[in-house]
């Protein structure tokens, strides 16, 4: 499978508040994805997500951000932001429609920049092979929708890609499903093949 452009990922974007399986930085108790675009003389947190912003958000032309509920809930539902299209094309039973991003996160300001911008919240709780195995799916529909990747065909001819890949071929539904799993790196550093 041959990929138009370049994927650059971020597989963890806080390796300090990852190894201790909580979203604040243990040193400053700081929750990164309410600090962007960050501070480059501020508190560490602050530094990272100026970092994070500088060297990763302003390079991207399409942005999807993966979270997992954390150490105990479950979630299981991608938010529709500036790019509808692609938050289908997850293939997400759910899709959620936020009034607006949160302060200080990473979608605030990438759809700022006008940036098309998908947000995925998928597991939670122990790790699992299921969701791990949606999200991997959910990014190659995305790939595909922007045309990284070529078009799956539908059998008819036409693309898939608008729609993605739903399980079982259901519609999204307006509320939030339960799953006890989780989604986690196996690595916390910045990949650009």
């Amino acid at each position: 499978m041959e990929v138009s452009g370049v994927l650059r990922m971020m597989p963890v974007a806080n390796p300090l508040a990852f190894e201790r399986l909580t979203r604040n930085t243990p040193l400053d108790m700081t929750n990164l994805n309410r600090v962007f675009p960050g501070d480059p003389a501020g508190w560490l947190t602050e530094r990272l997500a100026y970092c994070i912003t500088q060297g990763f958000l302003k390079t991207v032309d399409d942005y999807v951000d993966l979270h997992a509920g954390g150490a105990q809930p479950a979630v299981d539902y991608v938010y529709i932001l500036n790019a509808e299209n692609l938050s289908m094309a997850f293939g997400s039973r759910v899709l959620y429609r936020a009034s607006s991003s949160y302060a200080g996160s990473t979608s605030e300001i990438t759809t700022s920049m006008g940036i098309p911008t998908v947000v995925v919240e998928l597991g939670g709780g122990p790790n699992c092979e299921e969701h791990i195995e949606r999200a991997v799916t959910g990014v190659l529909n995305i790939m595909r929708a922007t045309g990284m990747l070529p078009a799956a065909n539908d059998g008819a001819g036409g693309s898939r890609a608008e729609i993605g890949e739903r399980r079982g071929g259901e519609e999204p539904r307006a509320w939030a499903g339960i799953s006890p799993c989780d989604i986690r790196a196996a690595r916390d550093d910045l990949f650009d093949p």
